[in-house]
């Protein structure tokens, strides 16, 4: 690491990173005039400049990455960016390559570079890149992290054209216009946390900005709790286009300790809706108590009232609202077959975004769904357990999405790596745990 200072005022000198790529520039303008302390502060300017990092900061050779302070939040910004992924050897061509660039100039002309360092992070800033090199940082103890993730953020927003993102704007959508960028045409929404790529699964949008905006919905208004949800004419079939989130269980019991939010964090129930056990989707209780004919219904006890047959001429309610009732197998599998089969079905019912499968988190996007008709399903995941530790997990957002049938022991899953829907029958060491928990979405009573 190189360093160009003045030593006739100072005793210490913090060598870093920003000192080695404004040696090449400072020495070039100290030789047109400038003094060392102008040729350094222009130099280190046109640097953090070229990240997009605008401030009057402290002279370069004063910065420290483990002290809070805006100046010393650009360095480790500044860092993090050039470092990426690379080993020793690869980080020192990187850097000569931009002391060269940037010696006669003072400009950073190499825009190829600059995309593969966009796309990298923005890549780390979705899945918590960002928040495991603070983490790792910390652990070395050696002072006080500052507050680097702006800086980095703030680069590949600018690098594909987005700008800023704040509150004033929350809920516009744009489109990566670095036509360099593997990202290239990918919309982004702004929230309330920044950036999001619609295309990757984010707790953060909201789920109207999922459904397909080329889609004439309707909607229905569940009495109640006066939830609304959109609606969706599939064939001959009206759906619900958004998953169930009905949970009051003073009003029907079965819901009693029988559905649950994503991690338990009714914000992400906002987003997905809520997910039941089976007795919950088929209101278990309801049935024990009918008058005409009671039975007992539930995960491991069969009864005739959730027989296909009976299904067919009498569909259960279950927990969705007056009007539409609890899918069964023959009504998943006309909406599979409208949908193209089971070779097609997956893709054309899956949103637009959000999806992606269960390899490297480095992939390309290509578990995006199409939407044809609307169903717009997410890839809410499931509740599941875990043997290992006996308990019951969220786990699958983003993945995967698990959908109720009515009939005993049979689920929908959309998967998130193959371009299908499929069925799967409930065996006991899987998902025939009570507190299993899947989506619902409702269909309309055909009269």
């Amino acid at each position: 690491m190189n360093a160009l200072t003045d030593l006739s005022d100072r005793e210490n000198v913090n060598i870093n990173l920003l000192t080695h790529l404004e040696y090449e520039r400072a020495f070039y303008l100290v030789g047109t005039g400038l003094g060392v302390p102008a040729a350094k502060k222009q130099a280190e300017t046109e640097i953090f400049n070229a990240f997009g990092i605008l401030g009057d900061f402290e002279n370069s050779e004063d910065l420290n990455i483990f002290s809070e302070g805006e100046g010393n939040a650009a360095l480790l910004a500044l860092s993090v960016l050039m470092q990426g992924e690379r080993n020793e050897a690869e980080l020192m061509e990187l850097l000569t390559k931009f002391a060269t660039d940037m010696e006669m100039d003072g400009e950073w002309n190499d825009d190829t570079t600059k995309t593969k360092i966009a796309d990298w992070t923005m890549r780390r800033d979705y899945y918590n890149g960002l928040e495991n090199i603070r983490s790792n940082i910390s652990e070395w103890n050696l002072g006080t992290v500052p507050d680097f993730e702006k800086y980095v953020r703030n680069f590949w927003y600018m690098n594909y054209g987005l700008g800023v993102c704040d509150n004033s704007i929350e809920g516009v959508v744009k489109s990566n216009a670095n036509s360099l960028s593997k990202n290239y045409g990918s919309q982004f929404y702004c929230t309330a946390n920044g950036w999001r790529n619609l295309e990757i699964w984010s707790w953060d949008v909201p789920k109207e900005a999922r459904l397909n905006p080329n889609i004439e919905y309707g909607s229905m208004t569940d009495e109640r709790d006066a939830q609304t949800y959109k609606t969706v004419t599939i064939g001959t079939q009206t759906w619900m286009a958004e998953n169930l989130n009905y949970a009051d269980s003073v009003n029907t019991p079965s819901l009693m300790n029988n559905s649950w939010c994503y991690d338990d964090d009714p914000k992400k129930c906002a987003v997905t809706g809520r997910f039941y056990s089976f007795a919950a989707a088929i209101d278990s209780v309801a049935l024990a108590n009918d008058k005409d004919n009671p039975q007992i219904c539930g995960v491991e006890t069969d009864c005739d009232r959730l027989s296909d047959e009976n299904l067919a001429l009498h569909p259960i309610q279950g927990i969705c609202p007056e009007g539409w009732h609890l899918p069964s197998n023959a009504e998943w599998n006309i909406l599979v077959a409208y949908a193209g089969g089971d070779s097609v079905a997956g893709i054309k019912l899956r949103s637009t975004g959000g999806w992606w499968g269960w390899s490297s988190i480095w992939r390309d996007f290509e578990d995006i769904g199409i939407d044809d008709f609307g169903f717009s399903a997410l890839p809410a995941g499931k509740r599941g357990y875990d043997t290992s530790v006996r308990d019951y997990y969220s786990t699958g957002a983003g993945h995967f999405a698990y959908f109720w049938s009515a009939s005993w022991h049979d689920v929908r899953t959309i998967g998130g790596g193959d371009y299908y829907i499929y069925f799967e029958r409930i065996f006991p060491e899987s998902f025939s745990r009570e507190g299993t928990g899947f989506s619902i979405r409702c269909i309309k009573n055909s009269n």
